[in-house]
């Protein structure tokens, strides 16, 4: 089984021995190591399928304060995110690349889907608050 990697889920299923082999046999040819060699496949079918996914996307208005303070014994116990951290981002502060991404993988969301809500509450801003000069 493979290391964790962060921000990465894991995927597990059994296959039929025949299909095994005949991927074993593809990665060898490919140069590829067997969980390079899927995902590729599966990035492939993914984008190949894209237009058709069911893909949720923010809802406008929704801002990264009321998703912080939605759940926040979640967020508190599982984010990593210092309370004092998390308690101003719940009043509106910008968060750090580092704490969107704690952010996703505690609540299991798309990192780009908390992206682009952070952007749009938060255009033209760095991360201390300062608005960026042009």
């Amino acid at each position: 089984m493979p290391r964790p990697a962060k921000g990465r889920k894991l995927v597990c299923f059994y296959l039929e021995p025949e299909l095994k082999q005949a991927i074993d046999i593809l990665k060898a040819v490919d140069g590829l190591s067997q969980q390079d060699w899927l995902e590729s496949l599966i990035e492939k079918e993914v984008k190949n399928r894209k237009d058709s996914l069911p893909i949720s996307k923010p809802e406008p208005g929704l801002t990264i304060a009321q998703i912080i303070n939605d759940n926040w014994v979640v967020l508190a116990e599982d984010s990593g995110i210092k309370l004092d951290k998390l308690l101003n981002l719940a009043k509106g502060a910008k968060p750090t690349e580092p704490e969107l991404n704690k952010l996703a993988e505690s609540l299991d969301k798309d990192i780009d889907e908390l992206q682009q809500i952070c952007d749009r509450n938060f255009p033209h801003k760095k991360e201390n608050g300062n608005a960026a000069k042009s």
